[in-house]
């Protein structure tokens, strides 16, 4: 038997953070063919474009680097289960996954077209894609994971952090048609107005309802499930909301009035570090953390109509927008009991009444 089986190769800072630059270089081509497809979609009848071109070259970065180091561990005398250091093996496997998916996306635009607006967000080989990223780019945070410990000290935090706002990346990407950055659809402007309501009385609120629940459950299901496993360090989540909301307001050029949700979202990254330093939110501390999970959406959307209100206003009525505001409050602390479950009586649980 090997002296190596059944262990891991140690990975280490410089292999936490070559995964984690491949993989930002890797999101930064999404996001730009992204930006293409919102910004120039007359021009995009090819499927071989620099935004593909970029994209290729961050996976294919991805899938060499990992390969070779998986190549190379086994050849040293690790298994190929644990030929990569731990946490990175469901990467590579986002990497093979992504290869395929990409060869098979060139087959459906073949056959189907280019897509454009919701089609392209929706299409079976993209949903694949974006599957096979967030397994690469959640490398750096599983890694971090399996490292004893709450405190980061010793550890590198920002290629957890960078991980972490990468496993955002793709989910937001993806329902991008569902954001209040990129559609806030309670803006004037923006779907209908006191003076043209009808069917936009209903449809249009309905929409931008929907998608403050769904943001909610993405941005909050990432960072409830982040802050139960780590005591962040000051900025930690500053830095999270800051890249994520840059890069959707980046997908529509920055324009009015995005800009001043990218605000709101930096200034309630702000806070969210405030409030993890005086509540010290955790699993051994459900109260601080089930008030965390239920402010800080209350806190960003409340920051959200506080932009739109002070810049191009806001056609829903107050008892829409603020009950808006509470329901996300309400889906946080919601997801709190999913992220920390209340603990469960012994005598309502078989394995150990039957030890009794």
């Amino acid at each position: 038997m090997s002296t190596l089986e059944g262990a891991h190769p140690l990975g280490g800072k410089r292999f936490d953070w070559a995964v984690t630059l491949l993989s930002a270089l890797f999101m930064i081509g999404m996001y730009l063919d992204g930006w293409a497809h919102n910004n120039i979609a007359a021009e995009l009848e090819d499927f071989f474009t620099p935004w593909h071109g970029m994209v290729a070259l961050g996976s294919f970065l991805a899938l060499a680097f990992l390969g070779l180091a998986f190549l190379r561990n086994v050849r040293r005398g690790y298994s190929w289960r644990q030929a990569l250091p731990a946490g990175y093996g469901l990467s590579l496997l986002g990497a093979l996954l992504f290869w395929g998916s990409f060869a098979g996306d060139m087959v459906w635009h073949g056959l189907f077209g280019i897509e454009v607006n919701v089609e392209a967000l929706l299409s079976p080989t993209h949903l694949l894609q974006a599957t096979s990223m967030v397994l690469i780019f959640s490398g750096p945070y599983r890694a971090a994971w399996q490292r004893p410990g709450r405190e980061m000290n010793g550890q590198p935090v920002l290629p957890m952090l960078i991980s972490m706002t990468l496993i955002l990346a793709p989910l937001t990407f993806m329902t991008q048609a569902f954001h209040p950055i990129i559609l806030p659809w309670e803006a004037v402007g923006f779907g209908g107005g006191p003076d043209d309501l009808g069917l936009n009385e209903f449809i249009f609120p309905a929409l931008g309802v929907t998608q403050t629940l769904l943001q909610t459950g993405i941005l909050f299901g990432v960072v409830l499930f982040t802050i139960r496993r780590w005591r962040l360090p000051l900025g930690s989540l500053t830095l999270v909301f800051t890249l994520n909301a840059v890069a959707l307001t980046a997908l529509r050029n920055f324009e009015s009035p995005r800009h001043a949700l990218l605000i709101g979202h930096v200034i309630a990254g702000i806070i969210a570090d405030g409030l993890i330093y005086v509540l010290k939110p955790s699993a051994e501390r459900p109260a601080s953390f089930r008030l965390f999970a239920a402010s800080m959406p209350v806190i960003l959307y409340a920051l959200h109509y506080t932009g739109l209100l002070l810049t191009v206003g806001v056609w829903w009525s107050v008892s829409l927008w603020t009950g808006t505001i509470v329901l996300a409050g309400i889906a946080g602390l919601l997801l709190s009991y999913l992220v920390v479950p209340p603990e469960v009586p012994v005598e309502q649980r078989p394995e150990l009444a039957a030890v009794r």
